[in-house]
């Protein structure tokens, strides 16, 4: 029996089944942290984002707020207005002639507006006259590129509003600039007649969010966005801002303007990032907050490396353990046993030295009787023989 060769056999699986039990600890281990982790980025991000709807509210609110005061400075400052049965030439279109108790007659009158300007200290205003079945421009001090006033018909989505005598707030891009207006109809005889319009510029504002929100980290390479789901293209974005999307970011858009509100996983450029959003109605937008999972799991990493670093040395530490006491208990033994058996072949008076109380002591012990009935044995053995030989002598 090659008592070497089972020591390391032992040895061998004992140091298998170390490392295999190790190595399920560590997965086990770091698949719970990475979940954890990954469950704590979501709510992380959540909440940032909320807080980021807190800023984008708060930003819409004071736009508002500027506005409807805008519209206050023009409803004072024009008071009481009347149309009369005449219609006025506005460029191409004829409208009904609207009179100001304090400005007089509106139509082509754009000092009025330009003034109003002045008292908003920025303030777009436009009067609106009935020309048959629409709104005419009749005055404001809205620009075109070559100077010009810009004088049109009233938006047809703003109409049917003004018809039901509806106030109407919200934001619009006009010739590029970012407006928060105010439509307000003017009533006679139960009949809209005239919408006065006034639109506060918060493009600066846009801007301003735009750069507060950039300083916005989510991790190292996490952000904040705003998605405007009119126009199809970001409006606050790291690199994709005001840009034309590419079919995978589309796709990925796509699915959350569907989705409105939640979050998503989501792999781009084989970079797993978190995307958490919610909508903000008023202003068509979407709010994102993205963030690089593998900025948060940097810990998870450390803790995983730590663990397998660990896991080996307890794993070397236990193997060499297990040896030494193999060797000790075991090996060592049944190596004292086996030169004991050989001596004892020689010398029947031998007994074999027992040690503890252990399996090998008592195979000692056993093996120690055994010998005892074969030296009695043996000694009766030569007793019968001297007998017999005494007896032939006598014979």
């Amino acid at each position: 029996m090659n008592l070497r060769s089972i020591l390391v056999k032992v040895s061998a699986i004992i140091a298998l089944v170390l490392a295999i039990c190790m190595a399920c600890f560590v997965f086990f281990i770091s698949h719970v942290l990475e979940r954890e982790i990954k469950e704590g980025v979501e709510t992380t991000i959540q909440q940032n984002v909320a807080l980021a709807m807190d800023t984008v509210e708060l930003f819409d609110e004071d736009n508002e707020d500027n506005a409807k005061l805008y519209m206050h400075v023009l409803k004072e400052a024009l008071g009481n207005i009347r149309a009369t049965s005449q219609t006025i030439k506005t460029e191409n279109d004829d409208a009904l002639e609207l009179i100001s108790d304090k400005m007089g007659v509106l139509n082509n009158n754009h000092e009025i507006s330009d003034k109003i300007k002045k008292l908003t200290n920025g303030g777009i205003p436009t009067i609106f006259a009935k020309s048959g079945n629409e709104f005419a421009a009749v005055s404001t001090s809205l620009l075109l590129d070559d100077g010009s006033r810009a004088l049109g018909m009233l938006n047809k989505t703003i109409y049917p509003k003004m018809m039901n005598k509806e106030t109407y707030v919200g934001a619009l891009n006009i010739f590029g600039r970012n407006y928060m207006c105010v439509y307000e109809p003017v009533v006679q005889n139960g009949e809209v007649v005239a919408v006065l319009f006034i639109g506060y510029d918060f493009t600066e504002g846009l801007e301003d969010l735009q750069k507060t929100m950039a300083q916005m980290k989510l991790g190292e390479h996490g952000y904040f966005s705003i998605f405007n789901t009119k126009t199809n293209k970001f409006e606050i974005h790291p690199t994709q801002a005001g840009k034309e999307l590419s079919s995978d970011v589309k796709a990925a858009m796509e699915k959350i303007v569907k989705q409105k509100e939640g979050v998503e996983f989501a792999n781009t450029g084989g970079v797993e990032r978190v995307v958490a959003f919610e909508p903000f109605d008023k202003l068509n937008w979407i709010v994102l907050g993205s963030a690089v999972t593998d900025d948060f799991l940097t810990p998870q990493k450390v803790v995983s490396k730590n663990f397998i670093i660990a896991s080996i040395i307890v794993t070397l530490l236990l193997i060499i353990v297990s040896i030494f006491l193999l060797k000790k208990l075991v090996a060592n033994p049944i190596d004292r046993l086996g030169a004991n058996l050989n001596a004892i072949t020689s010398d029947f008076t031998l007994k074999i030295p027992i040690y503890g109380k252990d399996e090998i002591a008592k195979i000692s012990n056993d093996i120690n009787n055994f010998i005892e009935r074969i030296r009695v044995l043996i000694s009766d053995t030569k007793n019968l023989s001297s007998e017999n030989s005494s007896v032939a002598n006598e014979l």
